[in-house]
This record gives structure tokens, sequence and C-alpha cells, in this order.
């Protein structure tokens, strides 16, 4: 299968998606960058989700939605049919995993006529899990 690749700026700001577990985050981003705000400094952006559980991490990043994610953010994908066909899946399986995905925040659906376009905003996911809390 041919694909077509996106060609990403060299010099453009990476995003870093960051996802965290409730109650293992060393430091609340919001807090931090509030502090940051009262010091009159310019916080650091940050893009996160956070989950109630460490299950969660396998639930959402699991095999099959981290290549649906990767596929989206290196291909061309015009539609929920597009990204099904190129994944070699059924497209109502694609369609529930986009979906959910879209509910977390970490696929936009972009209306382009009768098609939904599917696309991250993201460049890289990082997951923070301390082990000596």
């Amino acid at each position: 299968m041919v694909t077509e690749t996106r060609n990403r700026k060299k010099d453009a700001e990476e995003k870093t998606l960051r996802v965290r577990v409730v109650g293992t985050v060393d430091e609340d981003p919001v807090a931090g960058a509030m502090r940051a705000l009262d010091k009159g400094d310019r916080p650091d952006r940050s893009y996160g989700l956070t989950l109630e559980t460490e299950a969660q991490i396998n639930e959402v990043l699991n095999d099959r939605n981290l290549e649906l994610i990767r596929t989206v953010a290196r291909e061309d994908v015009e539609s929920i049919r597009d990204l099904a066909r190129r994944l070699d899946r059924d497209v109502r399986q694609v369609h529930d995993a986009v979906t959910e995905l879209e509910t977390l925040g970490l696929v936009e659906l972009k209306d382009e006529g009768k098609r939904k376009r599917p696309t991250v905003w993201y460049d890289r996911i990082t997951v923070d899990i301390p082990v000596a809390v």
C-alpha cells in the first residue's frame, strides 16, 4: 500500500501530549502555571491528559489506538472511512475508536462537507508514572 506522509517543518515547535495519572503527579500543571504567572513569568506550555488509574493508560494507549493515532499524525487521512481503509479495519470499529479518542481530546474531527477528517495536534506522547511516591 502506498501512503502519503506529511512533511513537518523541522523548525516548528514540537507539541507533546503528557499523560498523567491522578494522585501520582508530582505537581499539578495548572498550579505550576499559576505560580509562574504570579511571579510575572511566562508558564511553560503544557498539553495533557489526566487519567484516574494507571490501568486506563493501557486502555487509552493500547496498540490499536496508537496505530490509529500514528496513522492520523503521519498520513494525510481524509475521513474516518479513509482511516479505516488505511488501517485495514472495519469502519464502525474505527469510528467508535475515533469517537472515544475525540472525547478524551486525543483526536479532533474537522468537518469537511459530509466528511469528518481526523487530526491530531501533537507530535509526541509522554507518559508520567512516578515509581517512588
